[in-house]
């Protein structure tokens, strides 16, 4: 689960409680719209302005120079390549957006 008070590793059952993983202290420029992850210290954000972002478990990596008009509001992991996929500003109409990486 992800807030912008941090980030909380929580059962598939459960009734409201979860352990912080991660306290919100790094600054991320836009707001997660989807999270992926293989293991609690592999794990995927992406969302408004572009952000994609990767946790190792003790810090956050954030892919800057993507451009910041667009919203990713999908992420794929395969191994070592992050596929993001959103919409971005094409003028009066909207665009698809797909941005690859590698961790």
């Amino acid at each position: 689960i992800i807030t912008p008070a941090g980030m909380y590793l929580a059962p598939a059952n459960t009734r409201g409680e979860a352990e912080r993983i991660w306290l919100n202290n790094d600054f991320l420029p836009g707001f997660p719209r989807r999270i992926r992850g293989q293991a609690s210290n592999d794990i995927v954000t992406v969302g408004d302005f572009h952000m994609m972002s990767h946790y190792s478990g003790s810090s956050w990596k954030y892919f800057a120079g993507l451009r910041n008009d667009g919203r990713l509001r999908s992420v794929a992991i395969y191994k070592d390549l992050i596929i993001g996929a959103g919409v971005g500003s094409g003028g009066i109409t909207s665009i698809a957006i797909i941005v690859t990486g590698t961790r």
